[in-house]
């Protein structure tokens, strides 16, 4: 239980972070939107994905490297070995993860986001279905326990990430902008936007789970022992939090970050 919940709001952490950088794409698009700009909306797009890579590759790094930096925080030696087995298997689901945000804030600020619901609830409903028959080992398959609950929502985020570009690929309205086109052109000065624009939002989203994260590694450490009744209530909100940002991750990106989307495009569009 404690190395799940320490490797669950450690992957978190990581993984809003990194999203939040991608979420530029969405008031940049709207803006050209707004501006009649549609030359500028696969550009944006394509960055977009190309940031979700060049962002997914240093934090798969990282997270597979967090058993060393977990070892100086005073977790017990079998908490680290638990988290470590999951981190290892869920940092392959950074970049779909990644991506599927880049999407999402693309086919969002296209007034296109319907599909995407569609696409997390089913996601979603596999994720769980996959934590239960992998981690407790139903149906005759193994008990993976941590490792199958990894496995699962591995496979969940790939799967909604693909749905999703094969929307993008197949719509009508959006395939005419060609977003996946090689011939599509690439611009480095719309990378630089969307970092301009995605680094803070990428910062402020990482601050939010990130007071969890600290207050997680610190009981031990700084022997706060002496509130158990605060140390319980923490624990209750963060398992609450913990169950929202792990069995409902693209929800958040859909209703919390949905909303922010929403804001983001219908402001950018009337500049334009």
């Amino acid at each position: 239980m404690a190395g799940g919940g320490l490797a669950a709001i450690v992957f978190l952490s990581i993984m809003v972070t990194s999203s939040g950088i991608v979420m530029g794409v969405t008031p940049l698009i709207a803006e050209a939107v707004g501006a009649e700009q549609n030359h500028r909306i696969p550009q944006i797009a394509r960055q977009g994905l190309w940031l979700s890579v060049l962002v997914a590759i240093p934090t798969m790094i990282l997270t597979g490297h967090l058993d060393r930096w977990m070892s100086q925080t005073g977790q017990a030696e079998i908490t680290i070995q638990l988290a470590d087995t999951y981190l290892d298997i869920m940092l392959w689901g950074l970049f779909p993860a990644i991506g599927f945000a880049a999407l999402r804030a693309t086919v969002a600020a296209l007034s296109q986001a319907r599909p995407v619901m569609v696409i997390v609830v089913i996601g979603t409903m596999f994720n769980i279905v996959g934590n239960y028959v992998l981690g407790f080992g139903k149906f005759g398959f193994p008990r993976l326990e941590l490792a199958g609950l990894a496995i699962a929502s591995v496979i969940a985020l790939w799967g909604m990430f693909l749905a999703l570009a094969l929307y993008v690929l197949l719509n009508s309205k959006l395939k005419n902008y060609r977003i996946f086109s090689r011939s599509a052109s690439s611009s480095s000065q719309v990378l630089r936007e969307l970092i301009w624009v995605g680094a803070p939002i990428g910062l402020f989203s990482g601050l939010e789970i990130g007071f969890y994260l600290v207050i997680t590694f610190g009981w031990e450490r700084w022997e706060l022992k002496p509130w158990p009744r605060i140390k319980l209530c923490f624990k209750r909100s963060s398992l609450s939090s913990w169950f929202r940002w792990a069995f409902l991750t693209p929800q958040r990106f859909e209703s919390g970050s949905g909303l922010d989307s929403a804001i983001y495009s219908a402001f950018s569009k009337q500049p334009g």
